[in-house]
């Protein structure tokens, strides 16, 4: 039973390797894209959305957030940040867009608007 937990343990240390080593391949892909002008192809819908065309599907087009971490892309259903968002974020630097600025503005959107429930017992909030 205790060589099944290391087992496990090591397991769970290769696949947390592979998502950092994923991580790592959409921020270099990011930072070619926008070596490449492809920043210049991006759409800002407001300061923290932008649509983003995709690199291999031709007239397919992502929505991206870069204060929700949220793009609709395949490869962002996998739980890690794509190229996408991490473009938008490089993009979003160069346009001096402060994130933590942003972040704070929508928090207090969603407070504002009463978007989220205070689950007292648990200290959690939910939105």
């Amino acid at each position: 039973m205790f060589y099944d937990y290391l087992d496990e343990l090591e397991n769970i240390g290769r696949l947390k390797n592979m998502g950092e080593q994923s991580e790592d391949k959409s921020k270099l892909t990011a930072e070619n894209m926008l070596k490449t002008d492809l920043d210049q192809t991006v759409q800002w819908t407001s300061s923290i959305e932008c649509t983003v065309p995709s690199q291999t599907a031709v007239g397919t087009i992502y929505n991206v957030d870069i204060v929700n971490v949220v793009c609709n892309c395949p490869a962002a259903t996998t739980g890690r940040m794509c190229k996408h968002v991490h473009l938008a974020e490089l993009i979003a630097s160069k346009r001096n867009i402060d994130l933590t600025v942003e972040c704070i503005s929508e928090a207090m959107n969603i407070l504002n608007a009463e978007q989220y429930f205070n689950d007292r017992d648990n200290n959690q909030v939910e939105v």
